[in-house]
């Protein structure tokens, strides 16, 4: 999702080209000055659909759920709310991205956090989403996401993802829920998810996303493709029919259950730069 320079640094240095301080974005433009086209141009880039957003730059929100612990020397480049209440907050950082997830574990750990695998059984993530680790907090009903990504010449690049998740409230893992039947799988370089859906029971999976990418769908379906063989998936059927791609596949687990699935890739035609991926599979009784 991020790779080079951050989208979400991008829109923070212009919006900080233009001004200092929170700026409410909503709603389209009324102006034509600079300062009216960076907002609407930060609401487009973030926002797949018209929502508030407050930029806050050079600090955080005002109030927040929790107190948020920051790493030594770190520097707060500024947070993103949304109206749903999720809050993003970027950090440049001294220390390593190894140092500062470490730090994250020592911190949250003795605050009552519980380290979570989230999604529990993969699905679709960000090409950065294995450097990243999930907490979330029985007391408060919320999930703090934190990546940390080393930037060559620069300070360390760190994210942190706040947001209430009462479903997930237990901060347990269901232990009946199967074991790796669908990996991780990471978008494309240049890839950008706009959102991601994970779920099911004990026999079905499901796993989807939407993303903002200008690939051509053989393309897409071929990169989560391999991610899948090389996680023991063999593919037995594949199919396109205009904006849609389909495979059909196979899986026997640790356990030596059988599974199938069927993996798809559509282009979204009323939005020409979105893509569509979705991922089934069920236990073979």
């Amino acid at each position: 999702m991020f790779r080079s320079m951050p989208l979400f640094a991008v829109v923070l240095l212009l919006i900080g080209c233009v001004g200092q301080g929170a700026q409410q974005v909503a709603g389209p433009a009324t102006s034509t000055d600079d300062e009216a086209g960076f907002r609407v141009l930060a609401r487009r880039l973030l926002a797949p659909a018209p929502e508030e957003l407050q930029f806050l730059v050079g600090r955080l929100p005002d109030e927040l759920p929790m107190e948020i612990p920051l790493p030594d020397d770190a520097r707060i480049v500024g947070s993103l709310v949304r109206s749903g209440g999720e809050t993003e907050i970027v950090l440049d950082g001294s220390q390593t991205a190894d140092q500062v997830l470490d730090f994250y574990r020592e911190e949250l750990a003795s605050a009552g956090w519980i380290a979570f695998d989230y999604p529990m059984q993969g699905g679709f993530v960000p090409g950065i989403g294995r450097t990243g680790l999930t907490f979330c907090s029985e007391i408060q009903d919320l999930v703090l996401w934190v990546g940390a990504y080393e930037v060559e010449d620069g300070p360390t690049d760190v994210r942190l993802d706040l947001r209430t998740e009462p479903r997930l409230a237990s901060c347990t893992k269901d232990p009946g829920a199967p074991e790796h039947a669908i990996p991780f799988l990471e978008d494309p370089p240049g890839a950008q998810q706009i959102t991601t859906g994970f779920g099911g029971s004990t026999d079905s999976l499901s796993a989807e996303a939407t993303l903002r990418a200008d690939l051509d769908v053989a393309v897409l379906e071929a990169h989560y493709a391999a991610q899948l063989e090389e996680a023991g998936w063999i593919r037995h059927d594949r199919a396109q029919s205009g904006p849609l791609v389909w495979s059909a596949w196979t899986f026997q687990d640790e356990g030596g259950r059988d599974w199938r699935g069927f993996l798809l890739a559509m282009e979204m035609a009323e939005v020409p730069d979105r893509r569509f991926v979705y991922l089934h599979v069920v236990l073979v009784p």
